[in-house]
């Protein structure tokens, strides 16, 4: 099975798997010798380093039946499976913080959070980069991250020549300063499958100079 999933609702979408094929006689011992195999394209383009696992919809808890990641050409294989009835899903994490700040400092408006991947072979998917506006109260919460471990980069929205913010998956010298601060504010944060990371503490640094 081959299936496609759109950027927008690549971290949303789950799959029911109706069976898992077998081809055992009905009086054979049932082996987890199943598997399901798919692929996974975003914006057209292969997805690569995206975890994939199968859950059993007969289980009581939801625990991977079975996991594994898309390869450089967005193909992922779960393997190891007994027969049934399995939800293939995405798996995602989510995090969540605060901007602190001392007393008289204000949060500028053109503030941005970044997470910008800290595993070296990541640094060209462009997948493992997001960005959120903190609220006015310095909160923020960025969704549907992909496991891994992660620089967090504070730093002032740049725009483009017709005014809109520039967005860190497209643009490759917004990407090389990202990376270039994250050595300097040295946040990191490591997100497991499906992991919740809450009240995570970025400190305020106030930009030096608009951003242009």
């Amino acid at each position: 099975m081959r299936y496609a999933f759109s950027s927008v609702l690549i971290a949303a979408i789950v799959i029911v798997v109706a069976s898992v094929a077998n081809c055992q006689s009905a009086n054979t011992p049932q082996k987890a010798t199943g598997s399901i195999s798919g692929h996974i394209i975003v914006d057209g383009k292969a997805a690569a380093g995206i975890a994939v696992a199968a859950f059993s919809v007969e289980a009581s808890r939801r625990v991977p039946s079975t996991q594994a990641k898309t390869d450089s050409e967005g193909s992922f294989r779960l393997i190891g499976l007994a027969p049934g009835s399995y939800q293939v899903a995405i798996l995602t994490g989510n995090l969540s913080g605060n901007i602190s700040t001392v007393e008289g400092q204000s949060l500028s408006p053109s503030v941005r959070v970044y997470m910008v991947p800290a595993e070296r072979d990541a640094g060209e998917n462009i997948l493992r980069f997001y960005a959120v506006r903190p609220e006015v109260n310095g909160s923020f919460a960025l969704d549907h991250i992909a496991p891994g471990k992660y620089w967090i980069v504070m730093r002032p929205a740049e725009v483009n020549n017709s005014g809109s913010t520039k967005s860190s998956r497209q643009d490759a010298t917004l990407r090389a300063k990202l990376f270039q601060e994250a050595e300097v504010q040295k946040k990191t944060v490591t997100l497991k499958p499906c992991e919740e990371v809450a009240d995570f503490d970025l400190p305020y640094v106030a930009p030096a100079s608009p951003q242009i």
